[in-house]
């Protein structure tokens, strides 16, 4: 399992949109932020917007193209 290893794995909503509608949405477990920052970027096409959740957290937003935190 994961703990065993020292690993925690968090659970991440990615949010893709184009032109205000969402076009995909997709949870998946990450390491940290930065992996699913990564992940979300592989996934998007040209002129989607990313959103990216842990929690009620936003961790990024595109169309601020910065931390949401």
């Amino acid at each position: 399992a994961d703990s065993d290893m020292g690993w925690a794995m968090q659970e991440y909503e990615t949010r893709l949109s184009y032109h205000g509608a969402l076009s995909l949405f997709a949870v998946e477990r990450h390491f940290n932020d930065a992996a699913a920052i990564d992940a979300a970027m592989y996934l998007r096409k040209s002129g989607q917007k990313i959103e990216i959740w842990r929690g009620d957290d936003c961790i990024y937003m595109e169309t601020l193209r910065e931390v949401c935190l």
